[in-house]
């Protein structure tokens, strides 16, 4: 066992701690890792490149704070589970190096770490739309790992978790997301202090801004190799520490309407599928036409009536759900995104006399569409809900951080990004929109293309 006192003597500084219990031969902390360890500021913004190795350092500052001080939990959040799980990893895998440590061990499970003295280190993802689930914790240390990815709405039930706890910390960490974000005006909010960063500031915040240059790890042409891989805009978010999504935004008003989303209806709707590839969900995107009155004169406009999502599973399973939706809607046109294994879907939807369109999506066919989109908006023909369910949500999330720059290869074509780093429901919307514009459905038609 470790001496109490012993353990007591280290309480002030994580970096003895790291050294003392966590360090082995040939591994030592970056500068601003100690920095980092070292902050006791009441709120700290890490806004840092990839792979630098701050939620490594995270894992030192959440044993320090377990094994240094009892009856301490410490609760680790992300957008989802797995990426909350890494900094636990991280957490046991530094336990392992020490038998002092393993032996203050009482219990560990996928998603805790318990210890003798009655601390713990515990794990979450946020439960989409309200991250209810994360309302049920106290904790003395909050870490909230990739923050800027995580709904503003969410932070409503994570940031309360350290009210009237002893000796609070949050600490948000994240690659630079879209400008406005909650972790975006945190991080400004610090910044406003005036103070150097990693200095806790008169309102008890400290910043760091920590991009992937600094760390000796990562050379120059990694960097470089990342930037022609990337492009411009994804690299100077992921790794250059670069808020995005202002100037460039794709879709800067997003007309939205309080409408309750139908479970069925007798309009005409038009859909859009963007088949998903492994990692990536298929998403399907019904538009439901109604009368509305805009800016003073009766239209017929579209809103978004419902969207459906699968992931990892089969075109056939697919196809059997689709066909079991289809009855609650007057479709009139599909199409669906035949490139890759969107074609095994789109022929299955063709074979069972169904009204689609498959579409290859090249780079004139995707400028065509999200403009498309852009002018609906703009002219208050699409419309989306008030009131979100999660999967608007999250088509409101992708189109909040829709980016475009013109091609330096290709003169009259735009490159799009995403600052959530996924387009999917954006390309659904699209899809949707489009079948929309077709003027008829012609059997004999298989694939179109953007006009």
């Amino acid at each position: 066992m470790v001496h109490k006192q012993r353990l007591k003597s280290l309480q002030s500084d994580p970096v003895k701690f790291y050294r003392e219990f966590l360090k082995v031969r040939g591994e030592s902390l970056h500068d601003y890792q100690k920095q980092f360890l070292r902050c006791g500021a009441r709120i700290v913004v890490v806004l840092k490149g990839r792979s630098i190795g701050i939620s490594w350092a995270s894992a030192i500052k959440a044993l320090h704070r377990a094994v240094m001080f009892p009856n301490q939990t410490v609760l680790i959040v992300s957008w989802n589970e797995d990426q909350a799980k890494q900094i636990l990893e991280y957490a046991k895998m530094f336990v392992r190096r020490s038998r002092a440590l393993q032996s203050l061990v009482t219990g560990r499970s996928s998603l805790a770490l318990s210890f003798a003295n009655g601390s713990r280190i515990i794990a979450t993802g946020c439960t989409r739309p309200s991250a209810s689930n994360v309302r049920n914790f106290h904790a003395n240390l909050l870490i909230v790992d990739e923050a800027a990815l995580i709904y503003d709405e969410m932070f409503a039930a994570i940031t309360p978790v350290v009210r009237g706890m002893e000796n609070p910390q949050e600490i948000y960490i994240s690659t630079a997301g879209r400008i406005g974000s909650f972790f975006h005006r945190q991080f400004l909010e610090a910044r406003k202090q005036g103070v150097p960063q990693g200095v806790e500031g008169p309102k008890g915040m400290a910043w760091f801004s920590i991009p992937s240059s600094e760390c000796p790890r990562i050379s120059p042409d990694d960097l470089r190799r990342e930037r022609e891989r990337l492009g411009k805009i994804r690299f100077e978010r992921e790794y250059c520490c670069v808020f995005h999504g202002a100037a460039n935004q794709v879709f800067p008003q997003i007309p939205r309407w309080n409408y309750v989303l139908p479970q069925k209806t007798e309009r005409p709707c038009y859909i859009g599928i963007d088949v998903g590839l492994m990692v990536n969900p298929t998403v399907m995107l019904v538009l439901e036409e109604v009368p509305k009155e805009v800016d003073g004169e009766e239209k017929v406009v579209a809103r978004t009536c419902r969207i459906f999502e699968w992931r990892r599973v089969s075109t056939q399973q697919m196809f059997r759900e689709i066909q079991m939706i289809l009855p609650n809607f007057n479709v009139k046109r599909m199409v669906v995104d035949v490139e890759g294994i969107g074609e095994g879907l789109f022929t299955l939807l063709l074979n069972a006399n169904l009204p689609v369109h498959g579409m290859k999506i090249k780079d004139k066919q995707k400028n065509d569409l999200i403009f498309e989109v852009a002018e609906a908006f703009e002219r208050k023909e699409l419309w989306l809900p008030e009131e979100e369910d999660e999967r608007h949500r999250e088509l409101v999330f992708e189109l909040e951080g829709y980016t475009a720059e013109p091609s330096k290869s290709k003169p009259g074509i735009y490159v799009f990004d995403s600052v959530v780093g996924r387009e999917d429901y954006v390309i659904a919307l699209a899809l949707a929109w489009h079948a929309r514009k077709i003027e008829s459905y012609q059997p004999r038609m298989r694939i179109i293309r953007a006009h």
